[in-house]
């Protein structure tokens, strides 16, 4: 059997978040590629011969951030697997998962997240099984 090694794009502001992410990732035998933002995720998704076969999107980021990007990426690349993380606190009624969602992230995990929930939460949405 041919392992097929996915391709995943990290797009989140925080450094240690994109380096701890890329150890974890890459020790589950993904290649991850990292952007700063938004407008970075969607410069890369462009520019990427072949495509990510996942996106992981922050959704509190300066300059471009995860809502705005899900629903840009929708509209130009509608087969996209997309996970919204946040560690952003729910104010009142408002729940930016729950609106990642809404706008087309087909999962969501709140951060902090554990290693192990990430990995599952990933091949599922890549059609695998942890």
């Amino acid at each position: 059997m041919t392992y097929e090694q996915k391709t995943v794009l990290v797009a989140d502001d925080d450094a240690q978040m994109r380096l701890s992410l890329r150890y974890v990732l890459g020790r589950a035998g993904y290649t991850v590629e990292e952007a700063v933002n938004g407008r970075d995720a969607v410069n890369r998704i462009n520019a990427r011969e072949g495509g990510y076969d996942a996106v992981l999107m922050d959704i509190l980021m300066p300059d471009q951030e995860g809502i705005e990007t899900i629903l840009q990426l929708r509209r130009t690349h509608p087969d996209l697997r997309i996970i919204a993380m946040s560690g952003g606190a729910r104010l009142y009624d408002f729940d930016p998962l729950k609106l990642a969602q809404d706008c087309g992230a087909n999962f969501v995990i709140a951060k902090p997240f554990e290693p192990a929930a990430l990995r599952k939460l990933l091949a599922i949405c890549l059609g695998g099984a942890d």
